[in-house]
């Protein structure tokens, strides 16, 4: 009996907050709050969270900027 396992760990990026803010870069009001979190998958389908990932914020124009955590 052979039996074929598809499964591993997939990154999945979800938006944290769809209110607009201002890009650091480019000074627009066009970038959103992201996270990305890794997930187990078996059969490409996610099952839980493995981890939690670090906001981010990501512009159209810019791509993604890393937030500041500050002092």
């Amino acid at each position: 009996m052979f039996f074929f396992f598809i499964g591993g760990i997939q990154p999945k990026t979800v938006i944290v907050d769809k209110n607009l803010r201002i890009c650091p870069k480019c000074g627009l009001n066009r970038a959103t709050l992201k996270r990305t979190d890794h997930y187990l998958t078996i059969f490409f389908i996610p099952l839980f969270r493995l981890k939690k990932g670090e906001l981010f914020l990501e512009c159209p124009s810019c791509g993604p900027v890393i937030m500041d955590k500050g002092p």
